[in-house]
């Protein structure tokens, strides 16, 4: 520019010293061809801010992405696309929220749970060739015996308890009213016990906890679990879970809800009908769970009410909403795992993060 505005001085030698004006480009003159030409000019701004800056908001101020960037561009005052959803509400995440976490969360899958988790669905995939049509029956056991007819062929499914009722033809009251049914003494059990995940990032083995001790006769060789007199109160009133190590260290646990349930027959001294009696199948489950979990709400609960008044907001709002995400509004998290299950069905996992994570080091609240 400066050797431009020299020329231009000289240009203008011999006038009164007036300061030359900066340089216009002016468009082309293209002489017959002039009608078919057009020009325009472009203003370029540059924006400061006191922080950084996320993005492109439409008419709610939420942070857009993609074509919706569009909602934030105007012309002349007017959005080139208008913004058709309505303002979210605060505890809502747009997509370009859920990304960032989505990419946050990549930076965290090192986490002992979240690979366990990922190891234990990835080996049960294998169930159809670890046995015949998946089942568990046909699976080694310490026990013996062979495929119960009983069991269906879990094929893309994936069996981990097969349980039938062994019937009791002892004392029961006859009826003259039939049917009489005879009462359930005990199970046969059988259980998916030794799951070993063999991919190439590590073999990981997830150890059954059977009534809160480890099933010790599974193994490699025995993967099944069979017990074809298993007493009907240790299941109704005890517990199956899977972890990595013992229930108390594991950061990553799997169960199945204690709302399934079995029907047990009996026959009162003064009435003819057999009564059904629904019993929860491994009742213990959700309060094992619960009192794992217990600690780590616990732990958000204090960040929650340390925060409470004025302190770190950030951490206060974040705590509040993680209880929230499981039904929490106020008072005591003594509960609210059992209460947050209770009705669910199918199984439960339980996956923590660890204390220190690497991949943490450094960062802090306002990294994402």
């Amino acid at each position: 520019m400066k050797h431009l505005l020299k020329k231009l001085s000289i240009a203008g030698a011999g006038g009164k010293g007036d300061k030359p004006k900066p340089p216009i480009y002016k468009p082309p003159v293209m002489g017959e061809l002039q009608y078919g030409a057009s020009h325009s000019y472009a203003e370029t701004l540059d924006l400061l801010s006191d922080g950084p800056i996320e993005g492109i908001v439409n008419s709610h101020g939420e942070l857009v992405d993609g074509l919706n960037i569009l909602q934030g561009i105007y012309l002349d005052n007017t959005p080139v696309a208008v913004t058709q959803q309505s303002a979210r509400k605060s505890n809502e995440l747009t997509p370009l929220e859920v990304d960032k976490i989505n990419s946050f969360n990549v930076e965290l899958d090192s986490s002992e749970g979240a690979s366990s988790l990922s190891k234990f669905f990835q080996e049960l995939e294998e169930v159809t060739n670890r046995s015949a049509g998946g089942k568990i029956t046909a699976l080694n056991s310490a026990s013996g015996g062979g495929a119960d007819i009983f069991e269906a062929e879990s094929w893309q499914d994936v069996s981990m308890m097969f349980l039938r009722t062994n019937n009791n033809q002892g004392p029961v009251r006859i009826s003259a009213n039939p049917p009489i049914l005879p009462s359930i003494s005990d199970y046969a059990l059988s259980i998916r016990a030794y799951i070993e995940y063999r991919g190439v990032d590590g073999a990981l083995t997830f150890i059954p906890y059977l009534n809160g001790e480890t099933i010790s006769s599974v193994n490699n060789t025995n993967p099944a679990y069979r017990d074809n007199a298993q007493p009907k109160g240790p299941i109704q009133d005890g517990s199956l879970i899977w972890g990595e190590t013992t229930l108390t260290s594991s950061k990553f646990l799997f169960a199945f809800n204690s709302n399934l349930e079995t029907e047990s027959v009996f026959v009162p001294f003064n009435r003819a009908q057999p009564v059904l009696n629904p019993n929860s199948i491994f009742a213990d489950n959700i309060r094992i769970l619960n009192n794992s979990i217990l600690p780590d709400l616990n732990h958000i609960l204090t960040l929650f009410n340390t925060n409470n008044i004025g302190a770190n907001q950030p951490q206060q709002t974040l705590a509040k909403r993680a209880l929230g995400r499981i039904g929490w509004t106020e008072g005591s998290v003594e509960n609210l795992f059992t209460e947050y299950v209770n009705g669910e069905s199918g199984g439960i996992v339980i996956c923590k993060v660890t204390s220190s994570n690497p991949n943490l080091t450094g960062k802090n609240i306002l990294d994402g």
